[in-house]
């Protein structure tokens, strides 16, 4: 975003920058550990969390205002 602003003798300029700003998510690799455990009591199996994604890996949102005035 950029903009330019003439009143007489004072030239002011004004910009925006931002990263990140539709705030998409980027997630994390699975995790990987294979192998899976059976309880002998109940019978239930535990998967270890083989393939669950469990975090993100993106960046936040960021954003900057900058300008200047002239005269």
């Amino acid at each position: 975003m950029y903009g330019v602003y003439h009143i007489q003798q004072l030239i002011g300029e004004l910009r925006g920058e931002a990263y990140n700003l539709t705030n998409t998510v980027v997630f994390s690799n699975p995790n990987t550990t294979c192998c899976w455990v059976t309880n002998a009591s109940t019978g239930a199996i535990n998967y270890n969390n083989f393939a669950v994604i469990t975090g993100t890996a993106s960046t936040q949102r960021y954003s900057e205002v900058g300008g200047y005035l002239r005269f």
